[in-house]
């Protein structure tokens, strides 16, 4: 169900920080991961502070076209990274159940969610280089080769957790037609988190956890490292720097470079590696903590199917926003309607739809991609600022 709209200026999303594989819970299978980090995790020492806020967004049907290419993904996407999400998106595949997608899902809220605890790169006391390359670590034998021991690191302590839930970093789950109705099938958060808490060794949850701390830790370096190379390039240099002679190029650049070449299908080889030995040192029944995290729901266009009365409470319960549009060709736009009504009326609700006028199930318009965007930056920029819990 892949949009084909002339969006323009709408579609921003810039390439993505990292590109990479994380285990279905179903079976194993790979699932194609792209993060995306926001201005706050950027060199520049003038960028805002890191608040940890995270955002998922799935895609419409695969068999259909759909996938993390997919437009409206791309401007739903991007528009939380404008906000300071760190957002994640992935390709789940297609089954007649949407079990299989759901883990797949899962999948990856358990890798974002703690890829987002661990990273936390401008922290002081940040070792120089990834704790897998660490010399003060020794060395375990792996297939006749003296390798680098990678150091199990708990979970940074965390200060008690602030009164005002808009402090606690945000997880904002999402998805478009398909990938909206895959969103509002899955457990509640505290159940997905509890998947990954204490992990059998060797399992898939277990993968996804360490492979989340291993690439948050090699990013803790990589990001300190440009930031520390930006902020001195700032500072004025003296008369003896100033009239040495460099050669070798410019060193903030090559970081610059070395970061983007993380991007790479290659960099998948060198994960493998280090997640396989944080795996093997793993010790069964590890004790894992976790920070707390707000969940959050974005459903950007009408639900596919009937959804069950589990689900729905998940939707009330939790700040939720149904965008669709009065001419979505897959669903009446009165079952719509009442459906959102009924939603609203329970007591307590915090669920929240906003019909478009004129849209349909595709957003082809450009005047209803803006409104779309508009609705998603507002509901989102809402959650921030404490406004809706």
């Amino acid at each position: 169900m892949a949009a084909d709209v002339g969006h323009g200026p709408l579609t921003t999303l810039p390439k993505p920080s990292l590109t990479f594989t994380v285990p279905s819970l179903h079976d194993g299978l790979p699932i194609d991961c792209r993060v995306y980090h926001p201005h706050s995790l950027a060199a520049s020492p003038d960028a805002p502070s890191w608040q940890k806020h995270a955002a998922i967004i799935a895609h419409p049907y695969a068999p259909l076209g759909g996938c993390y290419d997919d437009p409206i993904v791309d401007i739903v996407a991007s528009t939380l990274l404008r906000l300071g999400f760190l957002v994640g998106t992935f390709n789940f595949r297609t089954s007649w159940t949407a079990k299989a997608e759901r883990a797949d899902y899962m999948s990856v809220v358990g890798f974002v969610s703690h890829y987002v605890h661990f990273l936390d790169p401008f922290k002081q006391g940040l070792p120089s280089r990834p704790a897998s390359a660490s010399r003060d670590d020794g060395v375990v034998e792996a297939g006749g080769r003296v390798q680098s021991k990678i150091r199990i690191r708990p979970p940074t302590p965390t200060s008690p957790e602030p009164a005002s839930s808009a402090a606690r970093p945000i997880l904002l789950l999402g998805g478009y037609s398909y990938g909206s109705m895959i969103t509002s099938q899955l457990p509640a958060l505290e159940t997905i988190v509890a998947v990954f808490k204490t992990p059998e060794c060797g399992t898939h949850a277990a993968e996804v956890r360490l492979r989340a701390q291993h690439l948050a830790e090699m990013q803790n370096t990589v990001l300190a490292s440009a930031r520390a190379a930006a902020a001195d390039h700032l500072r004025p240099m003296s008369p003896r720097k100033h009239v040495g002679l460099r050669v070798g190029g410019d060193e903030e650049n090559r970081k610059s470079h070395e970061f983007r070449r993380s991007l790479s299908a290659e960099f998948e080889e060198t994960i493998r590696h280090g997640v396989a030995e944080l795996m093997a040192r793993t010790r069964k029944g590890h004790k894992w903590s976790h920070k707390s995290a707000t969940g959050k729901s974005l459903e950007p266009t009408a639900l596919a199917r009937t959804v069950s009365p589990e689900a729905e409470d998940k939707l009330v319960q939790n700040s939720t926003l149904a965008i669709y549009g009065d001419r979505d060709g897959f669903v009446p736009v009165r079952k719509l309607r009442d459906w959102a009504s009924r939603l609203e009326a329970m007591q307590g609700s915090k669920f929240r739809a906003h019909e478009v006028s004129s849209a349909n199930h595709f957003w082809a318009q450009r005047n209803v991609a803006s409104t779309l965007r508009e609705a998603v930056r507002s509901f989102a920029a809402s959650l921030l600022d404490g406004k809706i819990s």
